[in-house]
């Protein structure tokens, strides 16, 4: 019986919304496109409801002229689950329902449960029929998502710019013909959070990575103007920025193309962008090591121990107490009882045992042997005999690393020249060099033999009870190993706290 009434149904609920247009019967008119919904909803079949397709949405769009806007996002909603397949929206072009899209997308800020409507109407467009996605609405998604800097940010603008990044997938074409895959790249020296940043770049790498999209995209132009931030000392993201606000933005504009550079390189599409026969990708990055710029400088060290998965050291000119943070050679926090304990301190200190091969070792090796051919380890060898302390101390620490970890990971024909550096041995003999490049050059040395001996000695556990549990087995680790690893560097608190902490985790284990 319930099919005889749904044709009597939709007859009411129509003739409702084209009768009733003024704010009194606002209400009612919600209620009844509500109605409509749920009957749409309530069969999972295609049910007659007595009108064409196109008759119930030429009686829509009346009521998206309503002053209320409450009513204009129900006609929304209702259009959506309306819309099912390609043909059902190429009745909706026909219609021209795009322009009311658009209307109601760049509506001011209060008519925010209008615009929510609107973006999940689009974003299920995407989902059916990217290709006949409108050109119209494309560039209404471009003209919010690309904000300007005189105005407050729209709120919006961040779910345009995700949904612009979908539409970027599904049809590349379209996104580039009304300017999105500028306003992405904009974007994404505009934005300091994280996820968004790294979803916004992974896009751009997407287009990279298929033939059928690369077509669109200028790696010359794209990658560069990303790095640009390491690279121009005048970089202005844009002309109306005023010359008191410049370095405050410069700072800004160096977090956000830092997101964006180590996404780069934590890809295979990425890297190969960045791997240009010219050797121009890597090395317009390394080129920040000439700058004469601390906070370029230390931003670049910052993505170099990012990708390379090492622990940033302490922000010190002592060179110990970074040595120390940075290869855990003190207790941690994360290894107290009620934090991670032995599991943790185990995660840390000791290698993983793995019987196949280690993908991560193979892309940290490409990465790295990439990197020394454009000349990383010159690069660094400039940075660490500066006159910045805190600069030096860290960039040591980084070359310390990467020296050991290209003797690990790189075969010896590709990495047989890596450890030697002649431009720092120069520099020591050299009597051309002034006494004090001389003496930052001893001490450069010292440092990273300080480093090689401490990642020549065996696994020190501070805890017993993780030293009991791998003696039990049969692990290659002694007590005379970690009492001399535990010597030489130093501990963060005495040997009274440490014995009293090893004696309650004991007792607390049983």
């Amino acid at each position: 019986m319930i099919y005889i009434c749904i044709p009597d149904i939709v007859y009411d609920i129509l003739n409702s919304i084209l009768n009733s247009l003024d704010k009194n019967a606002a209400r009612k008119q919600v209620l009844n496109l509500n109605n409509l919904v749920k009957l749409i909803r309530s069969s999972h079949e295609e049910i007659f409801l007595g009108f064409s397709l196109e008759e119930i949405v030429r009686c829509a769009r009346k009521a998206l002229l309503s002053p209320v806007k409450e009513v204009r996002a129900a006609t929304i909603r209702a259009l959506r689950y309306l819309f099912n397949d390609r043909d059902s929206f190429i009745v909706f072009q026909k219609l021209h329902i795009d322009i009311f899209l658009i209307r109601a997308l760049d509506s001011p800020s209060p008519n925010e449960i209008e615009r929510v409507q609107v973006l999940r109407f689009l974003r299920k467009i995407i989902r059916i029929c990217p290709e006949l996605f409108p050109r119209s609405l494309a560039a209404c998604l471009v003209a919010v998502g690309d904000d300007d800097y005189n105005q407050t940010r729209d709120r919006f603008s961040y779910t345009c710019l995700a949904t612009l990044c979908e539409l970027a997938v599904r049809n590349a074409e379209i996104v580039a013909l009304v300017g999105g895959i500028n306003t992405i790249i904009r974007n994404i020296l505009d934005c300091q959070m994280h996820r968004i940043n790294e979803s916004m770049m992974m896009t751009i790498l997407y287009l990279f990575d298929h033939p059928a999209t690369r077509k669109y995209m200028r790696p010359q132009l794209d990658l560069e103007a990303i790095v640009a931030p390491f690279t121009d000392l005048q970089y202005r993201y844009n002309a109306d920025i005023p010359d008191f606000e410049l370095k405050d933005d410069h700072q800004f504009r160096l977090t956000t193309s830092k997101l964006a550079i180590t996404t780069i390189f934590k890809s295979w599409e990425g890297i190969i962008c960045m791997c240009k026969a010219d050797g121009s990708g890597f090395r317009s990055l390394l080129g920040a090591f000439c700058l004469p710029n601390s906070e370029i400088r230390k931003a670049t060290m910052d993505i170099l121990y990012d990708v390379f998965r090492l622990r940033i050291p302490e922000w010190t000119n002592n060179f110990s107490d970074a040595l120390r943070n940075a290869t855990c050679t003190y207790i941690q926090d994360s290894w107290k009882l009620h934090e991670g304990w032995i599991a943790e301190e185990a995660v840390q200190l000791l290698p993983p045992r793995i019987t196949r091969m280690n993908l991560v070792d193979n892309y940290l090796s490409v990465v790295l042997s990439a990197f020394t051919m454009s000349g990383l380890f010159e690069s660094l060898v400039d940075v660490v005999t500066s006159e910045d302390e805190f600069i030096a101390v860290r960039a040591t620490i980084l070359l310390g690393e990467l020296l050991h970890m290209a003797n690990t990971i790189i075969p010896v024909a590709c990495g047989s020249n890596s450890h030697s550096l002649p431009q720092l041995i120069a520099l020591t003999t050299s009597l051309d060099s002034s006494p004090s490049q001389r003496s930052r050059a001893y001490a450069v040395i010292r440092c990273l033999d300080s480093l090689h001996q401490l990642k020549k000695r065996k696994v020190s556990c501070f805890n017993e009870f993780l030293s009991l549990l791998l003696r039990q087995c049969n692990y290659e680790h002694s007590k005379e190993s970690s009492t001399v690893g535990k010597d030489i560097i130093g501990t963060s608190s005495s040997s009274k706290d440490i014995d009293d902490s090893i004696n309650q985790a004991i007792k607390d284990s049983k």
